[in-house]
């Protein structure tokens, strides 16, 4: 697995994952992510270069979201592999995952759309 973070302006990165993002990738992956969660306001993780990913990998980018969520740090997948976006989309993340967090809590807060 390789992390690639690019610090764009005002707090804004963007962390480009490659590989395969499995049991053994994950736990070093989710503790780089709440790193870079806590240096920044938003955070872009884009899943294009993805090989493989199994539930540890999606567990580290939800834990990764509750801790950018718990700071107030917009946190965003973008652009996953039709192989993560197909596992995203069967556990019911793939919306949670990829709409920023302040849209998602107006959402539950407001689900007629009010």
């Amino acid at each position: 697995m390789r992390m690639f973070v690019v610090d764009k302006a005002g707090g804004y990165r963007v962390v480009t994952l490659a590989g395969e993002f499995d049991l053994e990738a994950a736990p070093a992956v989710r503790e780089a992510l709440v790193e870079v969660v806590r240096h920044a306001d938003r955070v872009d993780v884009d899943l294009a270069r993805i090989s493989y990913i199994d539930s540890a990998g999606v567990n580290a980018l939800v834990a990764a979201r509750k801790a950018a969520s718990g700071k107030g740090c917009a946190f965003v997948v973008v652009n996953p592999s039709p192989r993560t976006r197909r596992l995203l989309v069967i556990t019911g993340l793939l919306d949670v995952l990829t709409t920023p967090a302040d849209t998602v809590e107006d959402q539950l807060a407001h689900p007629d759309g009010s």
